[in-house]
């Protein structure tokens, strides 16, 4: 797993200006030259549930910064702010980034936000090799609670790492009704490794929509 920035290990500058609600001087350390200053800055104003005055330099932090931990302290910060519409397209290209924790706390920004226009973006990640990026891919996708969502939560839900298949099949309980009871069935003929409990929870919720 991803190891966040924890503010003790900080330097003391930004813990300490996190403390005293100073979103002016935290906004200001965005800018230093210094790349620890800037990522525990931003790790601050996460903190701080991302006040809106920081958050063009922490898009543009997000987008650009040379330091992979900056990004993802950006990201990171940015998913705890309250402007879904402003930041989501933002957080959508960081699902692009070199750097694969930025990939990772992108995806986890863009389900806590609830950015249904990037569930694209997020289905194309359910193809990663990497167990890891498709589990946040599909925790992002599970929080969604729309409809948009149901073919990649479908696709979840024939995956065979468990993380993935249960966020399919509790994002899929959220948001099916019976006009998915087909697709729902397609899915357990042709998921041939579903069995045991995998298999009781799908059909529970094909007898719950017939």
């Amino acid at each position: 797993m991803i190891r966040p920035l924890r503010l003790a290990d900080a330097n003391g500058k930004a813990a300490r200006l996190r403390r005293e609600g100073d979103v002016s001087r935290l906004v200001e350390m965005l800018q230093c030259e210094a790349a620890e200053d800037r990522m525990e800055a931003a790790a601050a104003l996460g903190r701080l549930r991302t006040p809106t005055q920081s958050h063009d330099d922490l898009m543009h932090l997000a987008h650009n910064d040379v330091h992979p931990k900056v990004r993802r302290e950006a990201v990171r910060a940015l998913g705890a702010a309250k402007e879904p519409e402003k930041l989501c397209p933002v957080l959508a290209d960081c699902l692009d980034d070199e750097n694969r924790d930025v990939r990772l706390y992108a995806a986890e920004a863009l389900g806590r936000l609830r950015c249904r226009d990037a569930v694209p973006q997020l289905a194309e990640r359910l193809d990663d090799a990497d167990a890891l990026t498709r589990r946040y891919a599909s925790g992002a996708l599970a929080k969604m609670r729309h409809r948009s969502a149901i073919p990649a939560l479908l696709r979840a839900a024939a995956d065979q790492d468990k993380s993935v298949f249960n966020d399919g099949v509790r994002g899929l309980r959220a948001v099916i009704d019976e006009r998915d009871l087909d697709d729902l069935q397609v899915l357990i003929a042709r998921a041939g490794f579903v069995r045991g409990r995998k298999l009781r929870r799908l059909q529970s919720m094909v007898r719950e929509l017939s």
